[in-house]
């Protein structure tokens, strides 16, 4: 049992107790639409001192003064150009499933997100390069591919993917500012990253509320399988803890424990957890969501709503601004390309 505690146990407590946050399995999508073989095609031409060296170069959306043309530079985004290619062909494709195993609940692995993230780097390295040299077509080329990449994510339908997905936008997002300011987008230019940024959903550009309703669903079936059910893996590992295992878990890892262990209605608990999420959803978008969020996380803090609401209130009430800004967001940047 003591190995099992550095790895996937202590995994699934830590994801548990800090955010209760899984997802939904994608649904199975035929290959020949399917941009996720695309895209591990064009990560494989990606190696890992490429992604280290991307880690230290400023983005595409940097000042003059910042974002520097050096040699090295330009020689390395050559060398990048067949994944580059790769990416676009992707980015342009209908539907985008990773497969992702998300019946493993809080130990399913993501590993997509990061080189998403590392490709729209990429992506507006190029284009500001492009940019830079005249070449305005090829530069919209990356950005409306940046947007589509983005646009994928956001169907992920869960909340670190619509993290990923704020950040990557934001950074492509002042790519494209970047270039309105120089004024080296034509009205061409501005129509066809609009026509991009039409795809998004104007009331939930990252799927944040999708995320959120989704993650709500399969933490809810794991847990009733793998932990409630007597039988469950988790369940029996559980059991097996000692007390010495037990102190090497955070307090909130080891109120978990307690709950798992001692409650005699984890069943009704994970009701009202499901209940707490119905009722913020319903004002999410509603007059003085803001104010009646706070009312649902004082209740689930009074403890109405059950232990893991009570762990869960105050990030829902975190998270609700950054949808706020998305919306925002998208509207803005459309409204300037509209110009």
């Amino acid at each position: 049992m003591g190995g099992l505690m550095g790895g996937k146990l202590r995994a699934g407590l830590c994801m548990a107790a800090a955010v209760l946050s899984v997802a939904t399995g994608a649904m199975g999508v035929d290959s020949k639409v399917n941009a996720a073989l695309r895209y591990w095609r064009a990560w494989s031409l990606i190696t890992e001192a490429d992604d280290t060296r991307l880690g230290e170069t400023a983005w595409g959306y940097e000042s003059a003064e910042e974002f520097v043309t050096t040699p090295e530079l330009v020689r390395f985004i050559e060398d990048k150009q067949q994944a580059i290619g790769l990416l676009r062909e992707a980015a342009a494709m209908p539907e985008c499933d990773f497969g992702v195993d998300f019946d493993k609940g809080p130990y399913a692995l993501l590993t997509h997100l990061r080189p998403m993230r590392t490709s729209v780097h990429l992506l507006t390295l190029d284009a500001r390069l492009h940019a830079n040299t005249g070449d305005t077509e090829r530069a919209v080329d990356d950005l409306v591919a940046a947007y589509r990449m983005e646009r994928h994510m956001a169907d992920g339908s869960m909340l670190i993917n619509s993290l990923v997905t704020a950040a990557t936008f934001e950074a492509t997002t002042q790519t494209v500012e970047r270039l309105l300011d120089e004024g080296l987008l034509d009205a061409a230019s501005r129509a066809r990253i609009d026509a991009a940024l039409a795809a998004f959903d104007a009331r939930d550009p990252y799927g944040i509320t999708l995320s959120l309703a989704t993650e709500r669903d399969v933490m809810v079936a794991w847990m009733r399988t793998n932990v409630v059910d007597q039988g469950g893996e988790a369940r029996r590992d559980l059991e097996a803890m000692t007390a010495e295992e037990l102190l090497e878990l955070s307090p909130d890892e080891r109120q978990m424990v307690e709950i798992f262990r001692n409650s005699k209605d984890i069943k009704g608990d994970l009701d009202k957890y499901s209940l707490f999420y119905d009722h913020a959803l319903a004002v999410w978008d509603s007059d003085k969501a803001e104010e009646r969020l706070a009312t649902l996380t004082k209740a689930a803090g009074d403890g109405q709503y059950g232990f893991f609401a009570k762990l869960m209130a105050p990030a829902m009430e975190r998270i609700h601004p950054q949808w706020v800004k998305s919306v925002d967001r998208l509207a803005g940047i459309r409204a300037r390309l509209a110009d």
